[in-house]
């Protein structure tokens, strides 16, 4: 019968028995001892008093015993017990030598009626039995055959009569034994030096607890990396964390449920299971409880509470790595029983405890419906993903009125900017979080003002995101953007209540900034030169109180700036560029290059109106720059059409180009082919006179048919002969004019781009086939950007993204990988630099 059977017929066999005990006022009863323990070897009584109603003893009643060894097999199995006149009953018998747990049952019928009661009972080693005795050890010593006083053979004489041995001559250190003074001299320095020692532990004590709670933090502070940030690096992901703290509760469970059935299937089989059985099940325990030095989140249930404590330091946390280290203990404690005593009651009834630590553990985990109030793992997960919510929401929030900035009223904005304010300090991790509202811009206006104050709210919101991410005992630094001119302002902070930490400050400034756009620094902060990537940084290290942060700013002049007047200037460029090529035909061309000016420069002004914060219009002010890169190549283009249109028109006026020359000189060749014609036939028609006068009339009339057709071939050879000559002249005068026009462009390069590719020439070959720039075409597939990465991998970070084709320098190669360099219309100012695959370049 299963055991939900059982329970559901437990009212009805109570109901029963009951009506039975009113029915029978004569009914027996058994008093029932505790379970008695038996040595090996020794006498053992089980037996039980029998009682009426009243409590008067009965001794008529039949009682039998029923006993099986720990494996199962028969034991005692007794059918008659005699009875004492006290009413006990009982069976003597000298206990087995196999030890361990032996049901039994004892039962007495009594008026018909049968009641059982379990007398079970435990047998255990005797003391002596563990080994032998001083009688038998004696025995064995000098009984050995071959043991006397004098039979050790030659070992005595070899020690005592070796020639250099005595006891003040050995070969020690010292050259010779300690004598009683030394032992006296040390053991007052052992005394000593133990009262000192007992000092510090003492001491040691005392400290132990508070550098266990600093412990970890410390820890932290010797190996983790210099803090690098810059305005487009990204922060770590707290929504990741999230999902990773999901799947570590959800692996406690599954590991807790594993060692629940396991810990089930030996308290259920435990009689029957040998001891390697037990211990195999044991050490596949302890393989997923795992040890307490774990630290990684998918090893092992020690793994799994460790991390949680040190990535959140929540007291849940602590309760669950607690309650794994008692289930650690259980099942340690049952393994050295057992390989030191065999299976056991004890060891029994700590496996069916393990139960009692599984069911708490699982109650802290908890399950995914619970609320952010729930005292569970689950609970803080719930949490901290509320938090998050609330801080994306606040962060749309200052989007939105940085967006209606000059739109909406200043009070308006205000109002709406304040209750942010309000909100965010709510949800706050930071401590002293208002320094990052504070700001040191010169610029009285209030819309700048507002829009920093909005700026810092925003920075605030990223700083907590960082705290949630990275943990509560691990310093940081945040930067942002302010205005006025440009503020680069850091927020450094120390979350730790326990231990100053020294937090280092690293950042990169962006790669167009130079030394004399740098205009003032805060106290503490470095600004240094990094060769290899060319770039200013700015450094620090300060060190910080618990619970301190603190704000640091740097201020550069905004040179991310380009004028509506430099716009309307290369339009103006443009559209002046075009007009020569009217009537002429490079006209359709101009159109395209003039179009193609006007979109790309729309497009700068596009990204400058639109940018609302200083990291907005430094990216807005990048991708400006290669478009006004792609204008000032479609602008040179214009320019050579002009040239050449003006070199065509020297020649040929207005019509001008090489295409129109080509069909002049057709026409005049085809024109001086008729002349010559002309001046043919009038010759042959001159001697076709004279010859008819003298040729007679029948000679003619015979020979009409073939004059008529030697008159045709007369005729039509002369075509063909001019025709030929006619092509053959167009053909030359063609290649003429074309090779011609090829020639042109290289005949008007200047004089200045001619040395240059002559240095360029000797650098070349200076380089020994190492190369170097290669002027390239980035291209454009399915009119998806290009990504430029920081490192020649596909999941490197991307440092920027080409929307249009445009012209780079290839400096070097790895791979399908190619780094390229975008310059600036001068080629003096590194844009952009960066590895692209190989596919997106089209070379020249």
């Amino acid at each position: 019968m299963s055991k939900t059977a059982r329970i559901k017929n437990l009212p009805s066999l109570l109901f029963i028995a009951i009506i039975a005990a009113f029915m029978h006022p004569q009914s027996i009863k058994a008093a029932a001892g505790s379970p008695s323990a038996c040595v090996s070897s020794q006498t053992c009584v089980v037996g039980e008093f029998v009682y009426d109603d009243s409590y008067n003893p009965l001794t008529t009643a039949t009682c039998t015993l029923k006993s099986r060894y720990p494996d199962g097999s028969a034991f005692l199995d007794i059918d008659s017990i005699t009875s004492t006149t006290d009413g006990w009953y009982g069976y003597s018998f000298t206990a087995p030598s196999t030890t361990g747990y032996y049901r039994t049952q004892f039962c007495c019928l009594v008026d018909g009626e049968n009641m059982c009661i379990d007398k079970s009972f435990e047998v255990k080693a005797s003391d002596a039995s563990s080994g032998p005795s001083a009688t038998e050890i004696a025995s064995a010593v000098w009984s050995y055959s071959g043991r006397t006083l004098s039979g050790f053979g030659s070992l005595v004489s070899n020690i005592w009569d070796y020639a250099t041995r005595t006891l003040t001559g050995a070969s020690l250190s010292s050259g010779s034994l300690a004598t009683k003074s030394d032992v006296e001299s040390l053991s007052s320095t052992v005394s000593t030096n133990s009262s000192d020692i007992a000092g510090l532990v003492k001491t040691t004590n005392e400290i132990k607890k508070t550098t266990q709670e600093t412990r970890l933090t410390l820890e932290q502070l010797v190996n983790r990396p210099i803090i690098q940030n810059f305005i487009e690096e990204d922060n770590l992901s707290l929504n990741s964390k999230i999902d990773q703290t999901k799947t570590v509760a959800d692996s406690i469970f599954i590991n807790s449920q594993f060692v629940r059935s396991k810990s089930q299937l030996l308290s259920s089989r435990w009689a029957s299971l040998s001891n390697d059985e037990i211990l195999d099940i044991l050490m596949e325990l302890k393989k997923t409880v795992g040890e307490k030095t774990d630290k990684d989140a998918s090893s092992s249930l020690f793994g799994q509470a460790n991390w949680l404590k040190d990535a959140w330091g929540w007291k849940e946390a602590e309760t669950v790595a607690d309650q794994v280290l008692a289930i650690e203990s259980t099942i340690s404690s049952v393994q050295n029983t057992l390989a030191s005593q065999g299976k056991s009651n004890s060891s029994y009834r700590e496996i069916k405890g393990l139960a009692l630590y599984l069911d708490t553990l699982e109650k802290l985990v908890g399950d995914a419906s619970n609320k952010p109030e729930a005292k569970t793992l689950y609970g803080k997960i719930s949490e901290v993903k509320s938090l998050a919510l609330v801080l994306d929401k606040n962060e749309a929030e200052v989007d939105k009125v940085i967006a209606s900035l000059g739109v909406s009223s200043e009070s308006e904005i205000e109002t709406k900017s304040n209750q942010i304010m309000r909100n965010v300090l709510t949800v706050n991790k930071i401590p002293k979080a208002l320094l990052a509202l504070s700001t040191k811009s010169n610029d009285s206006s209030y819309l700048k003002q507002i829009k920093n104050k909005l700026l810092g709210l925003k920075a605030l919101i990223a700083s907590n995101r960082l705290y949630l991410a990275k943990g509560p005992k691990v310093a940081f630094a945040n930067t942002w953007l302010e205005e006025g001119s440009v503020v680069f302002k850091s927020l450094i902070t120390n979350p730790s209540n326990i231990a100053k930490q020294k937090v280092p400050l690293k950042y990169y400034l962006p790669p167009e900034v130079k030394e004399e756009d740098i205009l003032d620094k805060d106290q503490g902060l470095e600004v240094k030169y990094d060769a290899e990537k060319n770039q200013y940084y700015v450094e620090g290290e300060f060190e910080l109180a618990p619970g301190e942060t603190k704000t640091l700013s740097v201020r550069v002049n905004d040179i991310w700036v380009i004028s509506k007047d430099q716009i309307d200037s290369l339009r103006k460029q443009a559209e002046e560029l075009s007009r020569p090529l009217e009537k002429t035909a490079y006209f359709a061309q101009g159109v395209t290059l003039k179009s193609d000016i006007n979109v790309s420069l729309d497009k700068v002004l596009n990204l400058t109106s639109q940018a609302n914060t200083p990291e907005q219009k430094i990216r807005a002010y990048r991708e400006a720059q290669i478009e006004l890169a792609s204008v000032n190549q479609k602008m040179d283009a214009l320019k050579n059409l002009v040239a050449q249109a003006s070199s065509a028109g020297a020649y040929l006026g207005f019509v001008g180009g090489a295409q129109v020359l080509t069909i002049w000189g057709i026409v005049m060749v085809v024109v001086a082919g008729f002349a010559l014609l002309f001046f043919y036939l009038r010759a042959t028609k001159g001697r076709k006179a004279k010859k008819v006068e003298v040729v007679e009339e029948r000679v003619a009339s015979q020979n009409e048919k073939p004059k008529t057709r030697r008159g045709i071939l007369r005729v039509v050879i002369p075509f063909i002969l001019v025709g030929i000559l006619s092509s053959l002249t167009s053909a030359f005068v063609v290649r003429q004019v074309v090779l011609k026009s090829l020639d042109k462009p290289k005949e008007n390069t200047s004089k200045e781009a001619r040395v240059e590719e002559e240095k360029t020439a000797v650098l070349s070959a200076s380089d020994e086939g190492k190369g170097g720039e290669e002027i390239v075409k980035i291209v454009l597939k399915d009119k998806k950007p290009v990504l430029v990465k920081e490192k020649p991998d596909v999941d490197a970070k991307t440092v920027f993204e080409i929307k249009s084709e445009v012209e780079v320098a290839r400096v070097d190669e790895a791979g399908s990988w190619v780094k390229v360099v975008l310059k600036d219309k001068n080629g003096l100012k590194v844009l952009v630099e960066g590895w692209v695959e190989s596919q997106f370049l089209l070379t020249h």
